[in-house]
């Protein structure tokens, strides 16, 4: 019996130990927004509060979910879902998340892949039968594929996108949509304007395209198919496609304008291109998909997907940029985690994932504001939790001597010119590749350690890296998760 007590009494005190340490980091997160993205050593950083920052950005609600060794540690809300009524947000509010439902988009795409329904780089007009895409002088060698709409190549220029309809408005399908009818008064036709797989460009369009692909080779709508793969598997209890979910039982955020004013007629617009803008959830349930993703990642589930394709997902589809499959990446030596930002009118949100830490958070406002304030969240996040990546990064001076041997014009076998030069007290580089005619204007280099450099345009997607051998002097470019370029020193 007293062996009990001290067991029990153990287990009590642990749990209080650990509850008010959540709470401490909590209050450092809420007390440590920054826009500091890149400080010197020894350098107060500025921190701000985070009740403060939204008044500031005239932002009423903000939900966030906060991930720690692969579980959802804490979630908390902030504000008003309501400037009209002073209704308090809450963790079960839903907000529409815009383009990050591509992610869940891709999700489920790549199920049919892990299902065999269809592979990641055949024809999709080989599998749509609703509708087919035109072909032209772009596609006669080179086709639309799964592959390519997930990752924004497929040859499409439509760049969007979307500005939603009135809850007042006759909604158009989904084909309405894709071939531009009248009643699809927000968007326009979807053409290959050049060659699928050549070039990266965004596009909103491309994923009502997998929508349609989605409803074409499982003869279910896209809703009941997410539901039946995604949502019931997960247990997303909070999440929803459909056009009015305050009208269907959920709780939802208010959407509101950039100086936090509410629409009197409307509290959101209608997003019928589901697969790339019509999502609503809620950090919490929008967090479980990324602990999935994580663990798939590792092997150690497979309620979705499987590793295979996790890793086809994180892998770069391009050495310039950081575009994956329906998500971006974070890293320059390695893939380090993923990321996707959303907004739609009134809304805005933002995800991040690290691949090996089980960490990540979720931020989502019911403002059309800039998504400043919810990269300053995502910040103080990363500072606290020690991120790969989104930590505000300490870097120091460079010695004159250093700076003397590092200047100078250095190549790549690609073409890609530098020239490292000297402005004040630090390291500036220009760059020029085959398709630039001048150098880019100068860009500070700074020093993270000896010889390994990072810039201020992508600090945690390029990472420099200077060596000194046998007379050789060059430096080693790594970006976008693992693909490297030698520039050597060529005066």
């Amino acid at each position: 019996m007293k062996y009990s007590l001290i067991i029990t009494a153990f287990i009590l005190y642990s749990s209080a130990y650990c509850q008010t340490n959540i709470e401490s980091k909590i209050s450092r997160i809420e007390n440590g927004l920054t826009q500091e993205v890149i400080s010197y050593d020894k350098a107060p950083i500025n921190k701000m509060n985070i009740v403060d920052r939204m008044k500031y950005y005239k932002v009423n609600g903000v939900s966030v979910a906060v991930i720690e060794n692969g579980e959802i540690q804490w979630t908390k809300a902030y504000g008003v879902s309501d400037a009209s009524t002073g209704e308090k947000v809450s963790t079960e509010s839903l907000f529409q998340i815009a383009s990050i439902g591509k992610v869940i988009t891709a999700l489920a795409a790549l199920k049919l892949v892990k299902d065999g329904k269809i592979s990641l780089d055949e024809d999709v007009n080989t599998r749509l039968t609703s509708l087919k895409i035109v072909e032209n002088k772009f596609t006669i060698k080179e086709k639309v594929t799964l592959r390519r709409l997930l990752c924004h190549s497929a040859g499409f220029t439509d760049d969007y996108g979307f500005s939603g309809y009135s809850v007042s408005d006759s909604i158009p399908t989904l084909i309405d949509i894709i071939k531009a009818q009248p009643l699809a008064k927000n968007t326009k036709a979807l053409i290959v304007n050049y060659v699928p797989g050549t070039v990266m460009r965004y596009s909103g369009g491309g994923y009502l395209i997998i929508q349609q692909l989605i409803e074409d080779v499982t003869g279910m709508s896209f809703t009941k198919y997410i539901e039946k793969e995604i949502f019931n598997k997960l247990d997303l209890q909070s999440s929803t496609y459909n056009y009015y979910p305050d009208r269907n039982g959920f709780k939802i955020a208010r959407g509101h304008d950039e100086n936090g004013n509410i629409d009197a007629k409307e509290k959101y617009h209608v997003y019928p291109e589901s697969a790339a803008a019509g999502f609503w959830t809620t950090p919490g349930d929008l967090a479980k998909v990324l602990i999935e993703m994580q663990q798939e990642y590792e092997g150690i589930t497979d309620k979705i997907l499987n590793q295979p394709l996790l890793d086809s997902m994180l892998t770069p589809q391009f050495q310039v940029n950081d575009r994956g499959l329906g998500v971006a990446l974070k890293g320059a030596e390695r893939v380090d985690g993923f990321w996707h930002a959303g907004q739609n009118a009134g809304y805005n949100s933002l995800m991040y994932a690290i691949t090996k830490t089980g960490q990540g958070a979720v931020v989502m406002l019911n403002s059309d504001s800039d998504i400043e304030l919810a990269i300053e969240i995502m910040r103080s996040i990363a500072n606290e939790n020690k991120w790969p990546f989104m930590q505000t990064r300490i870097v120091t001076k460079e010695s004159q001597d250093i700076m003397k041997e590092r200047i100078g014009a250095y190549r790549s076998k690609e073409g890609v010119e530098w020239k490292v030069s000297q402005k004040g007290n630090d390291l500036v580089l220009r760059y020029k590749d085959l398709s630039q005619k001048k150098f880019s204007s100068p860009i500070n280099l700074y020093r993270v350690e000896n010889g390994h450099y990072i810039l201020t345009i992508e600090p945690d997607t390029l990472d420099l890296k200077f060596s000194s051998d046998n007379g050789l002097k060059r430096f080693i470019l790594s970006k976008y998760g693992g693909t490297k370029m030698l520039l050597e020193k060529t005066d």
